[in-house]
Parts: structure tokens; sequence; C-alpha cells
């Protein structure tokens, strides 16, 4: 396959991976290397001074690294790496609690170790203030009339009781793509607010518990006869999940290399291992259930397959199971327009080391699709924006993404966000004899004089900024 790269100074390359605009014009840098086991890096920064570090006998690696680290501290000092987040980290207060403890829950439903998920949450675990309060503290003129509580007072207490379920729901869903494939999000989940008062000596206070009932799928309720209990999980079926964890685990055993590597051989894998389920997709009937799982990924069935929404979260699954430090892989739903049609669409957002977010859209790199192997695979947007989606160039046209609602609440527009690419000349090899580095100091290539089988990513060729396709 042909690839795509353009190279600029590094100067310029830290400026565009850092996501800034300018940078000073008094600083420039260059990358010199001679030869193999001689390098040496030059900076000159505001003030004319000359900082040099030259190779003796330390690794190429460990001079590279700090050679950048060095450029990021030094010309860049607002830059702060990307952490590994989550979508709980747009909760606060009782909604981050009522996530942490619905989170355990699910779990231990995902492993066979809690049967209901009608969940019972104690008032403690949402919030340490359960009363008795007067009907000053709630900002009333009374509090029971006639034998019957202020109306106005109850819903002051169940504002400072309950927790935004919607919310809460959305960010487990984006955060846990394994521990609720037993979920059916189709017919989602019920809340019960805590709706138990007592009144006592001139003060109201909350008596009991709330309850979140999550609905299971038929893939993994009791069945009783023909019919199936949403709310009680069948511990029968968790055989194919265990192996799928099992297989999930070996995969990221097996991946090796640098980040870039490593998620190419996922996606890679997931393809190798599943196919599209045009059934489950086109039909309007269709129950909801393992064909917009993970678990038909990685059971060892190839009989098995899934839609998109399986290859998005599989995905997801490989990468949080590789605890990266410094990337992180989001699950991203909306509209996709153009390609085998406009539709419902899942995808990946990957939030890169270099401060950049690429696309990942492993369903379109499946064999026959309009991506295939890799044209959708960690790319930056060619054109488009947050509001109005991002189009990308595919075989036989082009597609567009456009995230829904849902997935703009869950996480912010520095998540989401897409950087506009630029037009990149065609290059079947660099020219001459070069020595490839990822920018995190790794040596991919030495002297070498094409690109070709790289993955698609940001890498340092001869000194200089080399962004393959």
């Amino acid at each position: 396959m042909t690839k795509k790269i353009i190279t600029t100074s590094f100067l310029f390359a830290v400026a565009g991976l850092m996501n800034f605009a300018t940078l000073s014009a008094q600083t420039s840098l260059d990358y010199q290397m001679s030869s193999p086991g001689d390098t040496c890096y030059t900076l000159t920064v505001e003030s004319d001074s000359l900082v040099q570090a030259c190779d003796d006998g330390v690794s190429d690696k460990a001079l590279l690294d700090g050679f950048v680290q060095q450029c990021f501290d030094e010309s860049l000092p607002t830059y702060q790496k990307p952490l590994r987040r989550s979508a709980a980290e747009s909760l606060t207060g009782k909604d981050l609690r009522a996530y942490n403890y619905l989170k355990k829950l699910i779990t231990q439903v995902a492993r066979g170790e809690l049967v209901s998920t009608a969940f019972t949450i104690p008032l403690s675990e949402i919030t340490s203030e359960t009363g008795p309060w007067s009907a000053e503290d709630l900002g009333v003129s009374f509090l029971v009339a006639g034998g019957s509580f202020n109306r106005e007072a109850l819903e002051e207490v169940r504002s400072r009781m309950t927790f935004d379920f919607a919310k809460v729901q959305r960010a487990l869903l984006a955060d846990c793509p394994f521990e609720l494939y037993w979920y059916d999000k189709t017919k989602g989940c019920r809340y019960s607010a805590f709706d138990q008062y007592s009144y006592l000596n001139g003060k109201l206070s909350v008596v009991g518990d709330a309850t979140f009932l999550m609905y299971i799928s038929q893939d993994y309720a009791v069945a009783e006869g023909m019919y199936y209990d949403p709310t009680k999980f069948n511990v029968d079926t968790i055989a194919p999940v265990r192996v799928a964890v099992d297989n999930a685990k070996q995969i990221v055993g097996q991946a090796t290399g640098v980040t870039l590597s490593r998620l190419s051989y996922y996606k890679d894998k997931i393809c190798e291992l599943t196919s599209y389920n045009t059934t489950a997709a086109r039909s309007t009937n269709y129950p909801f259930g393992n064909p917009w799982q993970l678990v038909y990924v990685f059971d060892g069935d190839p009989s098995t397959k899934v839609v998109c929404e399986g290859y998005a979260k599989a995905f997801k699954y490989l990468c949080d199971l590789s605890a990266f430090q410094d990337v992180e892989c989001l699950l991203a739903s909306g509209t996709m327009i153009g390609g085998t049609g406009a539709g419902a669409h899942m995808w990946n957002v990957m939030k890169m080391y270099d401060g950049r977010n690429y696309l990942v859209d492993v369903t379109n790199c499946d064999e026959g699709t309009v991506g295939a192997p890799d044209l959708l695979f960690m790319v930056d947007a060619p054109s488009g924006d947050l509001a109005h989606g991002y189009t990308y160039p595919v075989r036989g046209g082009s597609i567009t993404y456009k995230y829904d609602d849902e997935t703009l609440e869950t996480f912010s527009e520095h998540d989401l966000s897409i950087p506009n690419g630029v037009v990149i000349p065609v290059f079947s090899s660099v020219g001459n004899p070069a020595d490839v580095f990822t920018l995190q100091g790794h040596r991919v290539r030495t002297n070498a004089t094409t690109l070709e089988g790289l993955p698609k990513g940001l890498y340092i060729v001869n000194g200089r900024k080399a962004v393959v396709r």
C-alpha cells in the first residue's frame, strides 16, 4: 500500500503537536544525526544560550526521550501531557458517589457474583446529609398541614437526596464496555428516589433507600418458560464471557512495540476475529444483546458476529486492559453519513500523547469496507468541526461522523475535537536512507529508505516530523 507522509521542521512539529498556534521566533531547534551511535541535538532559546546534548555512550532512546521532554518543558511550559480519564470525570457530588457505587454492583453482575439487577442504593452511599430538617432549613413556611406533607418541602428534600441518574447511566455506558455486556440499554433503567419520610418533633427526615433497576438482555437473563426475567442474571451464561476475557488478555499480552504498533495490532485482531452482523443491523425487531457487545468478538466462536458497537467496545476494552498511561480510548456514538449509508454508528476517539485526538473506526477498517484496512484508523479530520461533524475521504467517496447528544453531554469539547489535517503529498519512500524514531524515542527503522509497513502516526525521520498515513 502506498503510504503518505508530510515532513516539517521539528520546531514547528512541536508547536503543532501541542496545538499551539505560534511559537517564539527567537527559538530554534536543530536535530543532527551524523551516523548511528553519533547523535547530537542543539536547542537555541530566546536568550541565545546554547544547550547541547551529545551521545557519550547513552542510548539513542534515552537521549531522544530526554531531548523531547526538554523541548516540551522549556519551549512550551504550559503544556501538560494528557492524563487517562473517564466519563466519570464530568461527575461530581452525589452523581459521582452513585456512579462509584453502581459500578461496583454492575461489575459483580458481570462476574456472575450478583444475580439481581434491581440495585438498592443506601442513603449513606449518596449523601451524608439525611436530616432532620425544619421548615426553615428547607426554605418553606411549613412542613405538614391537614395530615399531608408540604409538596414544596418534599421536592426540596428529593433534590438534596437524589442524583442525575441519566447522567450517571451515560457515564457508566461510556466507561464500562465489558462490565455492561449483559445490559439492555434499549430498555434502559428505572430509578426510584427516596420517597419515605418521617415527621418527628417538628422536623422532616428521610427513611429508606433508593433503587436503580437496570434491565438485562435476553442473552443473559433467567428464562421462565417462554418468558425471561429482565432483572435476574443467569449465571449459566458466564462461561463464554470468561473465555472472551481470557482471549482479550492474551491479545494484549501478545501486542508488542510502541503504542501505535499495539493499537494497530488490536485493530487487526478484532477484524480477524469477527465480521459485521448484517442481520442484526438491518432487522427492526432483532433483540438487543450479544451482537452489540464485545463478547462475540473474543469468544473464540467464528460464527458470532457483531455490529459497529461490538467493534468499538472491543477496541476500547483492549486499550483499557493495556493500562496505557499516556493515551486513552473513548467510545463515541452518533450518525455516520456516507459509506454504507446514513445511520446510527459507534466508533472510538483516541486521545494520544501528542495532545491530539484521532478517529478510529474499526468497523470500517474490516475487510471489504470502504476504509479497509486503515483509512479510518488513527486519522485526524481533513475537514469539519465538532458541531457539524468530521468528514474523511474513503474509497468511492467520503464519510462524515457526527456525534449524538449523549456523547456531547458525556465528554468535553477538548475530548472530542478532531484537529483538521492538511493535504498530504504521496511518497513511496523517504528518498535517502533515514533513521526513524517514534515521538517516545523508540527507533523503528535504521537507514530505511521507505516507510512502508509502519503503523500510521507521528514519527521523527532524520530530525523532521513525519506523519504516516
